[in-house]
This record gives structure tokens, sequence and C-alpha cells, in this order.
């Protein structure tokens, strides 16, 4: 899966891109709660709670003397909070948002960092220059380990087995083996460590140097440092994506954030958030980072998708945040086990439309709960408060973005296959794969207006068809048009339908009610493509199609190409009517579409 996911975030306009302006958030009747960031505000001496859905603090929580940081269980039932003041951690009870316990630590507390199991808890006690081990059943210290000069960040590894915290005032990393609580290695770092994050595999542990500008990273199997990344003025909090292809790095001194790519060890972007930064942390989903801005006393939400500030949020007085402060997305409901899988959609025929896919009735079976999971999925993806519109008379699927914009699509197939892993998958096809925690469906594109689009065919003698792949194609004399519709499209007013193509070559669809949908060049016969671009490379690899129509190839050497379609298909020629596949032009190639006998141009770029 995590391969998958890195080849998806450096993919060209890539799934996860398409998907943070496309997914939806749930619906507030449904009953489920969003995830929620807990801002340890260190001058005010409390939490502010926010609901990421809305980006709105909803609760305000008393703590103990100047909070420092935070670490929500992986339940999201308990959220523990350092307090420098106090020399205690207080924790609370997200479901009524009151502290329940009070727990006893070492001097000056600051990082703070909750086991995978939820069992133990790990304080970084800078004054007394130890950790604290918690029992979370009795809330009780149960060990204290030494480690080095004044700790600052503490991060646990996956699999519970190592807990790593970065000591400020000896610049070096302590190792910690949660089974016997000792320390079995000191990696030397950079100057004045403060934060550190493990990442999703347990191979690398990244490290903000406050004093040397930069980030160490650390090969968990040698515990040594085999890389450094500069970044702003005083790093302070650093957090790993879920896919482990990113690394959020907040400089207190130059306000911004370094966005790391953890393949190259290089910074690819840089964002600009709030006064003196000091805490971050990405979500569940990968696609908000959320930046605790200490002097102008807010938080920044950066869109990850665009390395973009979406949201800045009031919070209280001078927040810091060290560590991983919001909480995990919420469960999808269960399926009632006698409910059939969702049964086929009867779309009524359309003028100008020759045959439409076979499609899934949401509305039958075990549809309304499956979709309700697909929401889960689709909101922990983007975290967008998107409402679900239904199925249109030829059972497209629709859903409200909000800010005049739409999503498309058809529900093709569903399984109720148990254990699939909730996300979105490319396929070697048209198709995409978006799996739940209560199955999984496989979606292709869809026309919002096909009544439309068919009248307008219609009135030019023309008929089109929509293969089981949501690919249209249409003859016009020799020639044969293959395009796919856009996922998004945008909201207009009420005009009359047309179809126009753009100074890009592009045709756009603008429907009755003012929506303008764009419709890209599309492969059509994608069980050929694969081994037809080996034979023009000259490579082994695998192809796997984008959301917007182009084909991407990686070879097994880790070269990548992007395949972009010619839009229209033509018979080939005399001198090539033998031939499989042939070059026209430079890295320009063309293939024989099985399906239909005719061939299809495309060309080649390398990523």
């Amino acid at each position: 899966m995590q391969s998958i996911l890195r080849a998806c975030a450096r993919s060209g306009p890539t799934l996860r891109h398409i998907f943070a302006t496309l997914c939806v958030a749930l619906l507030p009747a449904m009953g489920w709660a969003a995830p929620f960031a807990y801002i340890a505000n260190y001058n005010s001496s409390n939490v502010s709670v926010i609901d990421t859905a809305t980006n709105t603090v909803t609760a305000t929580v008393t703590v103990g003397t100047n909070p420092y940081g935070v670490s929500v269980n992986p339940a999201g039932t308990r959220v523990y909070v350092t307090n420098g003041g106090t020399n205690n951690v207080s924790v609370i009870d997200t479901a009524t948002n009151t502290v329940t316990a009070t727990v006893a630590v070492g001097s000056s507390p600051r990082g703070v960092s909750v086991n995978p199991a939820g069992t133990r808890v790990y304080v970084a006690n800078s004054g007394s220059a130890n950790v604290s081990v918690i029992d979370t059943a009795t809330n009780t210290v149960t060990a204290t380990v030494v480690v080095g000069s004044f700790p600052y960040g503490v991060s646990v590894n996956p699999a519970g087995t190592r807990v790593y915290v970065a000591n400020n005032s000896s610049d070096n990393v302590s190792v910690i083996d949660t089974a016997t609580n000792t320390v079995t290695a000191t990696v030397p770092v950079g100057i004045q460590p403060r934060g550190v994050s493990v990442n999703p595999a347990g191979t690398r542990v990244y490290v903000a140097n406050i004093a040397s500008d930069n980030v160490s990273v650390i090969n968990t199997a040698t515990n040594t440092v085999t890389a450094t990344v500069a970044v702003g003025i005083q790093p302070y909090g650093v957090s790993v994506n879920p896919a482990g292809t990113r690394v959020y790095v907040v400089n207190a001194s130059s306000a911004n954030v370094s966005v790391i790519d953890t393949a190259t060890n290089t910074v690819t972007a840089t964002v600009a958030v709030g006064s003196h930064p000091r805490g971050i942390s990405v979500n569940a989903a990968g696609t908000r980072v959320y930046v605790a801005n200490t002097s102008s006393n807010t938080v920044s939400v950066i869109d990850t998708a665009t390395n973009t500030v979406t949201a800045t949020v009031a919070v209280g007085s001078g927040p810091f945040n060290l560590g991983n402060f919001i909480g995990p997305e919420p469960a999808a409901p269960a399926l009632a086990a006698a409910d059939p899988i969702p049964a086929l959609c009867n779309p009524p025929p359309v003028a100008g439309i020759g045959t439409q896919p076979p499609v899934l009735d949401l509305a039958s079976g075990q549809g309304p709960a499956m979709t309700q999971c697909l929401l889960v999925t689709m909101r922990n993806l983007l975290g967008a408060d998107t409402q679900y519109l239904g199925q249109t008379a030829n059972c497209v699927a629709r859903f409200s973005l909000g800010g005049a914009r739409l999503v498309t699509f058809y529900p093709l197939q569903a399984s109720t296959f148990a254990g699939q892993t909730a996300d979105i998958h490319l396929t070697g096809s048209n198709v995409l794969n978006v799996g739940t925690t209560c199955g999984n469906f496989n979606v292709a594109p869809a026309l919002n207006s096909l009544g439309d689009f068919g009248a307008i065919l219609k009135d030019m003698g023309m008929s089109a068809s929509i293969s089981a792949q949501g690919v249209m194609t249409l003859t016009v004399g020799d020639k044969v048009y293959v395009a796919r519709p856009n996922y998004l499209l945008t909201i207009g007013t009420p005009t009359s339908p047309s179809l126009s193509q753009g100074a890009d070559g592009l045709y756009r669809l603008t429907d009755s009610a003012g929506n303008v949908q764009i419709l890209r060049p599309a492969f059509l016969d994608t069980d050929a493509l694969p081994s037809q671009v080996q034979l023009a490379l000259s490579l082994g690899g695998w192809t796997v199609i984008q959301t917007d129509g182009t084909a991407l190839f990686t070879a097994f050497n880790g070269q990548q190409y992007v395949l972009t379609p010619d839009l229209i298909l033509t018979a080939a020629s005399q001198a090539n009517a033998a031939k499989l596949l042939w070059q026209d032009a430079a890295n320009h190639y063309t293939f024989r579409a099985s399906t239909i006998g005719l061939a299809q141009g495309f060309t080649i770029q390398q990523r």
C-alpha cells in the first residue's frame, strides 16, 4: 500500500490532488464526529478543541500551568497534555472535554507520545533529563528512564518497541527499548534538536535541529544519520504524513513550513504560516496539516494537495503543541448482514446516446450503508464539507463540494470484502477503485447531464456510446473521437446547452443548468496499452491510468513516463497496416486498438 501511495503522490495531476477537490465530508445527520485537533495554549493554560471539519473551536479545556506537548491516543478517547509549569500531565476525556486525571511526572515536561496500543504514554521531562512512562490503565508512572540533557520531543515507533527522544542540550537522540525501559542507543544529530517524528514504516526518524536549521534523518536499522536536510530558520516541530512520502517541518523564526520529499530528502515547497510557529501535525488522511503559531495565537491549516493555507483558526494565548495533536478518523458504520449487494440501476434511453454502462443503484440493498462508508473514506482523504446529492435518472452519482463545484461518477461495481483498505487506488483501466472499511467500489467518470449532451449530438446528426469504463466514443466519418469527462465540474447559471472547443484543444460541455464539464482525451484500449508502451520504450514496468485520462508508466528501474492519448482514432496507413505499434514523430507513437481495429496515438514525456 505504501508503494501505491508513493506512486500516486509523484504522478501528474495526482489521485490525491484530484480528490483533494472532489471527495466528501459526512452529512451532519449521519452522526459521525469529525476528527479534532487539540491545541495547548502555553500562556492561557488551556486547550482549544478544533473541529477539523469546520475549522472552528468547539470547546476550551482548562489544564495545568503552561501546557506544552499534546498527544492523542489511537482510539481518540484520551488526550495527554504536558504542563511545564506544574510538572504534570492532564488527561482529557474527549467525549466530555473534561480533565479526568492529573499525573505527576518529572520537571518541566515538554514532549509526549502515546504508544500504538494506547497502553503507555512517554513524557520527556526537560528539567530532570528523563522520560516518565505512564500506564494508561491506572494513570500512574511505572518507570522513569534517564536520557540526555534537556529532552524535548518524543516519538514512539509504529511497532511500539522503540521510543526516540530528542535531547536539546546534548545534541543527540536517545533510543529507548520499551520492553526494558532502557536506553539502547544514542545517536548524534544537529544542534539543539527539538521535534522528532518516526515514519509509518518505522524505518526513519526525522529530527528538527533548532540551532543548525536542519533536519537529521536517522536510519532505525543502524541508528545512524543518513541524511541532513537544510530547512528554514529554527525548525521546531516535525510531522510525517501517513503515506511516509512527505515530512512537514515548522520553522519558528522564518514563520513557515518546509515540505520534504522523503524519496529525495529535499525541500520541495515552503509554506508561509503565522508568527513563531512551533507545533505541527498531519491529519490521519494526510490531506491537511495543522500548525500552531505561538506569537499570533492562531492555527494555520495547510492543504497538502496545493501547499497553501486554506484556513486560520484563532485559539488561546501562546499555542506550542509539540506532538501528534490530531485525533483519528471516525469509524465507518457496520453493514446489515441481510442486505444484498446493490442491484443494477436501469437508466432510461437518451436520445443521441447509444449505449450506457451497467451502473449500481445506490439506493438498493447495501447501497445506502456502503455509500456512507464511501463518504467516510472520501472524508478521510479530504476532510471537505461536501454533501451526497444522490443519483440522477441516468444513475450518475453526484456530490456537491460547495464553492460552486460538483463531482460526478458512475458506481460500477461493489464488494463487501472485509478488511479492504480505506483508500483510493489507480488501476490499469479508466476505472478507479475506492476502498472503504465495509467494502469497495469501482467508479468511472460520468457526465453530469447526459441528456443535454445527447441532445446536442442528436441535433448534429450524431450519436455517442459510453463504455463500461465511462469512456465515450463518437464516430465522425472515418474518425472516432475518444474522450472521458472530468470528475470535477463547475456550477454556473442556467443557459442554453453547448459543446465548444477551447484554445487548449479540450472540449467543454455546458449543460442547461450552466454547469461546465471538461472532456479529455482517453485511452480506449487500456488492455493493450501496457505491452505497447514497453515495446516503445524497450523497458519493463507497469501502467496506471490517472484521473485526467493520461497514463503513468513506471519502469522497473524507477523511471516514470506520462502518456497523453490523442483525441482521435484513425485507420492505419497502408505502410503500417501490418504493424501493432509504430513511431510517427518525436516522442509520439501509435498503436492499434484491438477493441475496434483502429489506431490511437499517444505522446510520451519522461517525468
